[in-house]
């Protein structure tokens, strides 16, 4: 998602009462009643944290789908990631060729 998006979707959304854990490890979610524990070790954070929630949302990447495209009988470059490589523009290496998309 783009950072600047994504800041302004946390920001509306904290205010409506969601919390936001960015982290990158949790421990199998455990189910009690209507509520969800877990516990959350933040990349950067020496220490875990438990929480405990109503829902929890789970989101663990994207990946790029470009197989069928073939970009590279147009000359397009992809990255080390295997995404079409675009500048600030969505402009390719190739001049004319705009790459967007999820």
């Amino acid at each position: 998602m783009d950072g600047e998006l994504s800041k302004a979707a946390q920001k509306i959304l904290g205010k409506q009462g969601m919390q936001f854990s960015l982290a990158p490890r949790s421990h199998r979610p455990v189910l009690k009643g209507d509520k969800v524990s877990m516990t959350l070790e933040p990349l950067q954070a020496v220490r875990q944290r438990k929480m405990q929630a109503d829902i929890v949302l789970l989101a663990i990447g994207r990946r790029p789908i470009t197989e069928g495209l073939r970009p590279e009988q147009a000359g397009v470059k992809l990255d080390e990631r295997k995404r079409i490589a675009v500048d600030g523009h969505f402009q390719t290496n190739v001049k004319g060729i705009y790459a967007i998309g999820e």
